[in-house]
């Protein structure tokens, strides 16, 4: 595996509630929480910080 294609680990919140997820964040930018499918309040977009 290149470094272009490594998953990095980051962290995200979500802008509708607030709610902070530990995520996977891919080489085009779009991230994945870990652990959950998606934020418990089904309304949000993840934002990573940092």
């Amino acid at each position: 595996m290149s470094q272009s294609d490594a998953v990095s680990k980051g962290v995200a919140v979500c802008d509708a509630c607030g709610s902070m997820f530990a995520v996977e964040v891919s080489p085009d930018g779009s991230v994945r929480p870990i652990g959950v499918a998606d934020c418990p309040c089904g309304e949000g977009e993840l934002r990573q910080l940092g």
